[in-house]
């Protein structure tokens, strides 16, 4: 098994609430960190941990997507826009006006379009990356809550999580067409999907667990139990899928699973404490990063080899249809507390209101 550093470095951002989003540039030279407390986007230099650029978005944001090609860095802000940044710089390229709010994303590994999930509206939207324009997808059925959109990376199909639903949505991208439904545990948040496109991994903050499923079978073959109240709510594969990191927001750590056998093999907590957000690994395999929501910065582990090697093939098979379940043992009460801001809201099928509420409210933590 591959080992972390046992210490992290500590990137402050300043202010008082921490960064939402991180995301990794191709080469792996630069991070971009958007914060809950500020309007602004930041890119930091990762040879030295500095902030290089930042650029004030007017509101807050939800999401962030690279270009392929490096040259377009897409952020989903919360005023029903997304604007598009050079990512060398943060200059604005271009300010993209909805009638919806934006929040999951994801570019075709082409480059010709941007998948957006519209918050208020329950749809999917397909943005042309050359023109800039606009156009609906009519699903059926209507997405429910969807919070985050993964594109396979062979360009063939989406996955959209609905957080009302405990569902899955798989799109045909041929076609812009609901092909199948996965049903996983409550409330799933993030997608996230191995390098070679064979499995996904979604985090159900409702029922503290990380399902992962075969994109070949569209099934659920593995389950990863957290204990009550630790709250999933990221997940990443490093670049050689020999890993899936998962953040526990409540529990304010990230569990390192073999992707080979679904085994925990090692829990790392950030030096300073924090409620522990959205991940990031860098495309050689030597760094995951980490936003610290309630430290005003980001936090990155080093990976001595880095997780680059060839992708093992994980178990259980992808034809598997009996799920096994892998659980984690009770570590006391920091599990249970800390569920700061966030509230208590028991989830019942149908009552959109309340469900749409704990979505933004999630959002603004």
């Amino acid at each position: 098994a591959w080992a972390a550093v046992s210490t992290d470095t500590r990137v402050p951002l300043g202010g008082t609430n921490g960064p939402y989003n991180v995301v990794v540039n191709h080469d792996g030279s630069h991070v971009y960190a958007t914060t809950n407390n500020t309007t602004s986007i930041f890119r930091i230099r990762t040879s030295d941990n500095s902030v290089t650029s930042s650029f004030n978005l007017g509101t807050a944001a939800s999401s962030m997507a690279l270009s392929p090609d490096g040259t377009k860095l897409f952020v989903s802000i919360r005023g029903n826009e997304i604007v598009v940044l050079n990512p060398s710089t943060l200059n604005l390229i271009q300010s993209i006006g909805l009638s919806f709010t934006p929040l999951g994303m994801d570019v075709t590994p082409n480059g010709n379009f941007l998948y957006v999930v519209g918050l208020n509206s329950n749809r999917l939207f397909k943005i042309s990356t050359a023109t800039y324009a606009v156009s609906e997808i009519a699903l059926s059925p209507l997405l429910s809550v969807p919070e985050s959109i993964t594109i396979n990376p062979n360009g063939q199909v989406a996955y959209i999580n609905n957080f009302s639903g405990g569902t899955i949505s798989v799109i045909n991208l041929a076609t812009d067409s609901t092909q199948n439904t996965i049903n996983v545990g409550g409330n799933p948040l993030r997608v996230s999907i191995s390098p070679n496109g064979g499995y996904l991994a979604t985090a159900d903050e409702g029922t503290n667990k990380v399902s992962i499923i075969s994109t070949q079978s569209n099934q659920v073959v593995q389950t990863l139990q957290s204990p009550s109240g630790s709250q999933p709510r990221f997940s990443s594969f490093s670049p050689d899928g020999s890993t899936l990191a998962v953040s526990q927001y409540a529990a304010r750590n990230i569990l390192l699973y073999d992707t080979g056998t679904w085994t925990l093999t090692q829990t790392l907590t950030p030096s300073q404490t924090t409620l522990v957000g959205a991940l990031s690994f860098t495309p050689n395999g030597s760094t995951l990063w980490a936003s610290g929501q309630s430290n005003s910065a980001l936090f990155r582990w080093e990976f001595t080899p880095p997780l680059s090697a060839s992708t093992p093939t994980p178990s259980p098979s992808p034809t598997s249809t009996s799920p096994s379940t892998s659980s984690l043992p009770a570590t006391g009460s920091s599990y249970l507390t800390t569920l700061v801001g966030f509230g208590v809201i028991a989830f019942f099928a149908g009552v959109s209101v309340l469900t749409m509420k704990k979505v933004r409210q999630r959002i603004k933590e």
